[in-house]
């Protein structure tokens, strides 16, 4: 009987609504992280979708044949997943080299880690936020989440089987036990949140792995209500799901739009609960689909769009990401409406290339490409697909030869210009706390020194773009800069107007990291009666961050650069608190980076957050003269 109906729901039209909705999701959040910030909640959906069904293929095996056929069972999902995946890293590789080559720097550890479907720990490793990667996302930052999937996969059959073996006697081991196993994971995802760093929590396998526990204990759920065998507490049960399903389903189908459309990636009660809620909400979703398939809401979610979309949804996955990426890379110094066409367009390529991914490779793959005829390998599709292939070998071939000779848009370039920038701003910390140590005390020592430093101040001002006197104002300032890797890129003309200011900065550097600092400062006296903070690029300001800076800050004047982030989510709700604070602290000032950082994207290194050169001078001649206009 079990076989029956699992035969009976193989193919569920619900399903595919899920699926759609999950992968527009992602392309909405992707395309327009400020709008639509809760897209990347699709993947949460995606896991519990994929738990269900591999759940599903397992009990129906045991069912069957008494028995898991496990090695039928990984060459299964091998084929199903694993050669449209690497068609796509190899395309995706190929068209770095020819339209983004900057791209493919540092790409080998990614690639490797992908293949081996471990770069989800590969990026929680290197510290790659998925939520605070600056203006672009890599081409493969999404690929985490297969990973994760393939790791489940690999240990939830041999887990299920042996919790339903224990469950032989006591049936309710095979809901209790899965239900522990996924609070535990809920249990650590919440403590591994932090509001400095998303990474260990989102990305690792013990922390999300709830999602597709929940999602199988779903598949359980069903199983037992259609067995004969059926206890009655369960009987009992199914009778309130079945008279409160309107209510049910509406509850979860809009607790669920709502969560993709007000979830944020850096906000604890997304981590606290606010993912287990939605694989919840899911997993019931789920359950009235199965058991209900002539439910109105079924055959709405089964439509011919959805299904289509539906079925395609993992090749969507895969491409939508890297077009994204090279197309932005293309159009970078377009204007915002060209922006929103490339936008449209993107959406049809990666549709095109979703759709020739599911005919050729998934489908071809999924059904054995070993029965095949020769008439079928000789066909024009196939030719295609072989070009295809061998572009893509081509490029990956020559991205791996390729040396470092692309400037600036290097990753490991930037990062190496950061640290040659910190061994800079360490040298003239040292120089500035000599200069104030020997600071001149005779008033004749300054007169003859004053024509020179009038000369110094004029010099100062025509590279900066202000007034002399602006310069001669903050040049004798003691100043406490606090910040992430924007300052290390700022720190050096900082120090070039402010000789005496001591610059504290630091990559990834997030803002409760910074008030830590700030504290520890205060703590040793040697806080300045002038703080610059330059942070908020990587992540969330919230307003007990800006009361404690107040606090420890006291009645000293506090400057603090606005965020330019690139579009991330936290951007625009940082800019409107400091705004606000500004409005009410008249200790407390803002500089308003944003404004001018949106308005010249030349100003920018490719990842389109790290000033160059112009624009690390743009935002020292803001600092100079909001200070000099606020000191007196």
């Amino acid at each position: 009987m079990v076989n029956r109906e699992a035969k009976k729901t193989s193919f569920i039209p619900g399903i595919e609504g899920l699926r759609t909705l999950s992968v527009l999701g992602v392309i909405l959040f992707h395309l327009w992280p400020k709008i639509f910030s809760g897209g990347f909640s699709g993947v949460t959906v995606f896991f519990v979708v994929s738990g269900f069904l591999m759940t599903s293929i397992v009990l129906r095996d045991l069912a069957t044949f008494g028995h898991l056929r496990l090695k039928r069972f990984y060459l299964r999902r091998f084929w199903r997943l694993y050669p449209a995946f690497v068609v796509m890293i190899l395309l995706t590789t190929a068209l770095l080299f020819f339209f983004f080559p900057a791209g493919l720097f540092g790409i080998r550890g990614t690639l490797i880690s992908n293949l081996f479907y471990v770069n989800n720990w590969y990026q929680i490793l290197h510290q790659v936020s998925y939520f605070a990667a600056g203006a672009h996302w890599s081409v493969f930052t999404h690929l985490w989440s297969l990973s994760v999937e393939a790791q489940f996969y690999l240990i939830w059959p041999l887990m299920i089987t042996a919790i339903l073996y224990l469950a032989d006697k006591k049936w309710q081991f095979s809901l209790l036990i899965p239900a522990f196993l996924a609070l535990i994971s809920s249990f650590l995802l919440a403590v591994f949140y932090s509001p400095a760093s998303t990474n260990r929590a989102y990305y690792g396998t013990d922390s999300r792995v709830f999602s597709f526990i929940i999602g199988g204990m779903a598949a359980i759920l069903i199983t037992l209500l259609r067995s004969q065998a059926c206890p009655e507490i369960l009987r009992r049960f199914q009778k309130l799901l079945t008279k409160y399903s309107v209510w049910i389903i509406s509850v979860s189908f809009s607790g669920t739009l709502i969560l993709f459309v007000i979830a944020n990636g850096v906000q604890a009660w997304v981590y606290d609960f606010g993912m287990l809620l939605l694989s919840i909400f899911t997993a019931l979703l789920i359950y009235y689909f199965v058991m209900l398939p002539k439910n109105h809401f079924n055959l709405i979610m089964g439509n011919r769009f959805f299904r289509y979309i539906g079925s395609r949804s993992y090749s969507i996955y895969l491409y939508q990401l890297p077009v994204f990426v090279i197309l932005e890379e293309i159009f970078r110094n377009f204007s915002p409406l060209v922006h929103f066409w490339v936008a449209l367009f993107s959406i049809l390529l990666i549709m095109l290339f979703a759709d020739l991914s599911y005919r050729w490779i998934e489908m071809p793959f999924r059904h054995g490409m070993i029965h095949m005829t020769r008439q079928s390998l000789m066909s024009l599709k196939n030719v295609l697909t072989a070009l295809l292939i061998a572009l893509a070998l081509t490029g990956t071939f020559l991205g791996f030869i390729s040396n470092d000779a692309t400037h600036s848009k290097s990753a490991d370039q930037l990062r190496r210009h950061l640290k040659s920038e910190s061994k800079k701003i360490s040298r003239q910390n040292s120089q500035a706390v000599s200069a104030r140590q020997s600071a001149v005390s005779s008033q004749s020592a300054k007169s003859s020194q004053s024509s020179a430093a009038q000369g110094q101040d004029q010099q100062l001002a025509g590279i900066f773009q202000t007034s002399s006197e602006n310069i001669a104002k903050v040049r004798q300032l003691s100043v406490t800069a606090i910040g992430d890797s924007v300052l290390l890129d700022v720190g050096p003309d900082l120090q070039m107007a402010m000789p005496k200011a001591i610059v504290n900065a630091r990559i990834g550097r997030h803002t409760q990291e910074a008030i830590d600092s700030l504290q520890t400062l205060k703590d040793e006296k040697k806080l300045d009666p002038i703080i610059l903070m330059v942070i908020g690029t990587n992540g969330e300001i919230s307003a007990d961050n800006i009361q404690q800076v107040r606090h420890i800050a006291g009645n000293r004047q506090v400057f603090w650069v606005n965020s330019f982030s690139g579009g991330k989510p936290w951007e625009g709700p940082n800019n409107s608190l400091l705004s606000n604070f500004d409005k009410q602290d008249s200790n407390l000032h803002v500089i308003d980076w944003y404004s001018g950082a949106h308005a010249h994207p030349e100003w920018f290194a490719p990842d389109g957050v790290h000033p160059q050169r112009a624009g690390n001078r743009a935002m020292t001649t803001m600092i100079i003269n909001s200070i000099a206009d606020s000191v007196k």
